[in-house]
């Protein structure tokens, strides 16, 4: 208890500067399943634990599946097959508005993973200046050459199952945006410690001294909270975990997701403190140091 006491005593002091070095995202993607209210819940419950940002998904569900796989039997409480699951979980154009009143209500900014051009379209009608491009979509010729030709806001690309090759396509074809969030990303859920490999974002780190738009980050599908705070002393200025609410044993990668009243209150004082240790590259001496040792001027 001692430590939780000064663990909020130090965030809470530190919370401005914190702001500005790490953004911690809740990944809510489709955790809301449809439903308004647990839409606003998890929004609601994202700005109380410390994030930064909270982040939702479009996609056209006619587009990304085949007829097959849309009629292909899925377990869910919506019916029994993955068509009946995918469009309850799809926001309506009202949601997504109920989305940005509530964002704009508790402080975080919103922002989605557009997964075809169509949703791309739409969440730019709603004026967000942000989107992102998941790990999901890396293959999709027609979404990457048409949002590295229209797109001038903000983008955030997550790298999950791809390699060299494709940094170096998105670094020379998205050189028009305002920032290229670029992070470490790999599309196991869980990842394994062993296959997280954070030293990439010492590679987008370096990066980003050549392209400053460049923000280096990290997308968590690891356990706990170990990951992305190694992730954060590697380079990392944005943290991506997914999130949700209760247990939903039917629904996509739920074990990977984080309670968003309980883990992820937890995971955001991790990550937070994590930010503190970690400082800047200035060497100074600091107001809080003392030694009885000290000799102040009389060193030889």
């Amino acid at each position: 208890n001692y430590e939780k006491n000064v663990l909020k005593f130090c965030i809470k002091k530190e919370i401005p500067v914190l702001d500005n070095m790490i953004e911690i995202v809740a990944e809510i993607t489709t955790n809301h399943f449809g439903d308004s209210n647990k839409l606003v819940k998890l929004i609601e419950g994202a700005s109380r634990a410390g994030a930064n940002s909270v982040k939702l998904q479009k996609r056209d569900i006619h587009k990304i599946y085949s007829e097959s796989e849309l009629k292909a039997p899925f377990k869910s409480p919506y019916g029994k097959t993955f068509y009946d699951y995918r469009k309850q979980i799809e926001l309506s154009n009202d949601q997504i508005e109920l989305a940005i009143k509530t964002s704009q209500k508790h402080g975080v900014k919103l922002f989605f993973s557009v997964l075809d051009v169509e949703s791309y379209k739409n969440i730019l009608d709603f004026g967000l200046d942000r989107i992102k491009l998941p790990s999901t979509i890396s293959r999709n010729k027609e979404l990457l050459e048409y949002v590295s030709k229209n797109h001038r806001g903000e983008l955030v690309i997550s790298t999950g199952m791809t390699d060299m090759d494709y940094e170096s396509y998105i670094i020379s074809n998205f050189k028009n945006v305002d920032k290229l969030y670029l992070l470490q990303c790999v599309s196991s859920y869980p990842t394994y410690f062993a296959d997280s490999n954070l030293s990439v974002i010492n590679r987008y780190k370096e990066l980003s001294k050549i392209h400053p738009k460049i923000i280096p980050g990290y997308s968590s599908h690891d356990i706990g909270s170990l990951g992305s705070c190694m992730a954060i002393a590697c380079g990392a200025r944005m943290i991506e975990k997914h999130v949700k609410t209760g247990v939903n044993s039917w629904a996509h990668f739920d074990d990977t997701a984080l309670d968003i009243e309980t883990g992820f209150v937890d995971f955001c004082d991790e990550v937070k403190r994590a930010s503190m240790y970690l400082g800047d590259s200035e060497k100074k001496i600091i107001e809080s140091e003392h030694h009885k040792y000290y000799l102040g001027t009389n060193r030889k």
